[in-house]
This record gives C-alpha cells, structure tokens and sequence, in this order.
C-alpha cells in the first residue's frame, strides 16, 4: 500500500488570482451580479469597472447591484458621462460607466482610463443588443487596439474572457489574438457549452447534481493553486491527502515549462 503521509508543500492561490486588481467588464446581463459575486469571493480587494450604453440602464444597473450585493451608490459629477459607483464591504468598487453615445467612442476618451491598470477584461454578451456576438466583437478588437496602443494600461498576467454563443466565431477570435502558444483571449461559446451539458445529463442524469454544485452560484468552487514549496518525490494519491485535510479536493496538476531561470 502507497504511504498516505502528508507531502511537505507550501500552497496558495495562484498569482493570477492574487494580483487581480481592476478588471474590466463590457456589457451586462441577468449573470452580471454573480460574476461579481463569485469573482470577489477570490478577489476581495478588485475593483470592477463595468461599462454598458444608455444612461438609464446604467441607473438601473447600480440600483439593482445594491439590492443584490448588498452595497450603497452615489454618482460622481463632473465627468461628460454618468459615473456611479457601489462601494461593497471590504475594499472592492463597483464602478458602472454609460453613455448614450455610441460605446466605442466612449472607449477612446483617456480619462475613461485614467489611473488604471487591469488585469483581465470581461466581455458579456450583453442584452440590450441586437445581435450580442457582433456587439462583443467589436467591442473586444477596439479594446484590443488601445491596448496594444498604451491608451488602455494593462499588467503583464492581463487577460481577456469573452461569452461568444458561435463557437466558430469563438475560435478565430483566439488564433487572432494568439501570441505564440499563449492565448490573450479566451472565448466561451454557451452554445457548445450547453451541449456537452446536455449530451453528459442525457445519459447519466444524476450528474446534474456534481455540476449544479461547481458550477452554480453556490456550492463548491474552482480554484488554482500555485505551490511555493514542494520537498522531495511523492504520488498522486499522497498529494490528495495531504489536500483532503485543506477540505480540498485536487483535480489535476499542470507543469509551468523551463524558462531560462529554471523550470
């Protein structure tokens, strides 16, 4: 029988999660709140800047972010466009941002930006657009551009999550902004999705239950790790000991490739 002795590791979220800081969020949807939700549970100190078009949507917005999160809101004045914002418990900011202009001329203007410098981008396919993927589409390139132009400030470890129904669209969107084996961008197609759901609770229904409980607002989460120490040889069946008495259940390992100071 394999030793089931904890493993001598030091463990903690992954940076990716630590030094998420300001994250962008374009378009809105009835999942906005959750997102925000489930997000700071991770990130508690974030501050999420959320732009959407029309003035009155966006009054609507911060109303009803109160009443789900549980938050305050005031406007702030002296900007051409409608600034309000929820300050949640803790450090984290809710920063709602609309005009009745066209969205990707709002995106140009430099003090949009100011004193910024995020660390993911969030494209929702937003519901008071005609056709959301084409909306998200041109609002993920023109974002794009300023940020490859520096208008827009981004940190090293900066990414880019899209809600794309098409997967087809999804996946050219990704080679497009692909930079050698790294992705910039990452498109969600809900289409395919909800088709290997509902192909997967077709034959063994019972399992609707493990994935309404990592995947709903609720219940057991996803997170990434990143081990800070890690002495000597072991196994997998070790290492989901020594996890199982954190209360966590390892799923798999993944190996960063050497770089030249080292694996």
């Amino acid at each position: 029988a394999e030793a089931t002795d904890d493993v001598a590791m030091d463990f903690a979220l992954s940076d990716s999660l630590t030094r998420l800081r300001h994250v962008l969020i374009m378009g809105e949807n009835e999942h906005l709140p959750a997102l925000l939700r489930e997000t700071m549970a991770f990130a508690p100190h974030a501050e999420f800047n959320v732009i959407i078009p029309g003035k009155a949507r966006g009054e609507s917005l911060c109303h009803r972010l109160a009443q789900e999160l549980g938050c305050t809101t005031r406007r702030e004045d002296g900007r051409p466009s409608l600034w309000s914002f929820a300050s949640l418990e803790g450090a984290a900011r809710v920063t709602v941002s609309c005009c009745d202009e066209n969205v990707t001329g709002m995106l140009a203007d430099p003090a949009l930006w100011e004193g910024r410098r995020f660390d993911a981008a969030v494209f929702l396919s937003d519901i008071g657009a005609v056709d959301p993927d084409a909306q998200s589409l041109l609002w993920l390139f023109r974002v794009m551009d300023l940020v490859d132009r520096e208008v827009i400030r981004v940190s090293p470890n900066f990414h880019v999550v899209a809600e794309i129904a098409e997967s087809a669209k999804g996946e050219l969107v990704e080679k497009r902004f692909s930079v050698g084996e790294r992705r910039r961008v990452r498109a969600i197609s809900t289409s395919k999705i909800r088709t290997y759901f509902m192909a997967q609770i077709c034959f063994a229904p019972e399992v609707w239950g493990v994935i309404d409980e990592l995947l709903g607002s609720s219940g057991e989460e996803f997170c990434q790790l990143a081990l800070r120490e890690w002495e000597g040889e072991t196994t997998f069946t070790r290492l989901l000991m020594t996890f199982a008495r954190e209360g966590l259940i390892l799923l798999g390992i993944g190996f960063e490739k050497a770089g030249p100071s080292g694996p």
